[in-house]
């Protein structure tokens, strides 16, 4: 593993060169095919004993015809918001740029902050879960992890997309295709359009290779299932991944999400954003993060005047097993 590598990102909603830092998880030069390093944000509930994580069911690789060239070993398992390193077995084309990286996810969802890809001649490049939530392409969630820096030294945490093979937890998709040439940063600074952003990451809700033709990507589907939300909460005291950014989106899934800065929740099963009790006196809803964080039902309140707080709100109550601070 080695070396930091620029790539196409997104700060602020616009699409610029970024640089990816994390040199631990960028791999390393082998011979005989291309090494894909799989950065995982979230996976299935913690709240669910042994069912924290995930597994890719295969990687390919195609070259810039878009001829294939070979495919990774089967079933990879991967920790929730763990990091793994797949080589695919280049079997027709060992020394040829895998041009085009198909991702393929099991039946296990996970979110897929990065991939990270390292060419048979060491050249480098870096997809991240940005495209699937700036494309619209995707159901997303924000990203826990650094991953690098802005020109102007922001710090970069790209978001995550879920994958899921059966589809079951109500991912968009089971699979992607990225074609790394429009994720590469120019010497001169140059980088790809935001069109081109878009266009450079096909989508499928199949668990088969993604071949010749492109095939459109998945509509937007209800995003109501339980399994990845159900007594899961997030708090987050990043203040640039507020909770209304989050709960507007129609393309965001999964844990229900408080940002601390911000002083808000988000509901995400019915995508309703709420102030958190402690930074209100409103007369109105509000959700209190104390009693979330004890495991206590009603966690959703009504202050009546300042310094009562009535639990007298059902539904929709929470009770959360797990609460997750980042």
């Amino acid at each position: 593993m080695s070396g930091i590598v620029d790539t196409v990102g997104l700060i602020s909603g616009i699409v610029t060169i970024v640089s990816f830092t994390l040199s631990n998880s960028i791999p390393s030069q082998r011979a005989g095919g291309a090494v894909v390093g799989v950065g995982v944000g979230l996976g299935n509930s913690p709240t669910e004993p042994g069912n924290m994580d995930g597994s890719v069911q295969a990687i390919y690789g195609f070259d810039a015809n878009n001829d294939y060239l070979g495919v990774s070993d089967t079933d990879i398992h991967v920790e929730r918001g763990g990091y793994a390193e797949i080589q695919i077995h280049q079997e027709l084309g060992e020394t040829v740029q895998a041009r085009k990286i198909n991702f393929v996810n099991s039946d296990d969802a996970m979110c897929i902050q990065y991939l990270s890809v390292t060419q048979v001649n060491d050249y480098k490049t870096v997809w991240t879960g940005d495209v699937g939530y700036h494309c619209g392409q995707a159901s997303w969630y924000p990203g826990k992890q650094a991953v690098g820096r802005a020109e102007d030294g922001t710090e970069y945490k790209p978001g995550c997309v879920w994958l899921d093979g059966n589809l079951e937890a109500d991912a968009m998709s089971a699979s992607l295709k990225f074609d790394i040439g429009y994720y590469y940063a120019n010497p001169d600074g140059s980088h790809t359009s935001e069109q081109e952003f878009c266009d450079g990451t096909q989508w499928s809700t199949s668990q088969d290779p993604m071949k010749k033709g492109k095939r459109a990507f998945p509509s937007p589907r209800d995003l109501t299932d339980q399994v990845l939300r159900d007594g899961w909460l997030v708090v987050n005291s990043d203040a640039n991944q507020p909770a209304s950014w989050v709960c507007n989106s129609d393309t965001s899934f999964g844990p229900d999400y408080v940002n601390l800065p911000e002083g808000m929740f988000c509901d995400m099963g019915t995508h309703t954003l709420y102030p958190l009790c402690s930074t209100t006196d409103d007369d109105a809803d509000c959700f209190d993060l104390e009693l979330a964080e004890t495991g206590t039902e009603g966690a959703l309140t009504r202050r009546d005047a300042p310094g009562s707080v009535l639990l007298e709100r059902a539904p929709p109550t929470f009770n959360y097993t797990a609460v997750e601070h980042w």
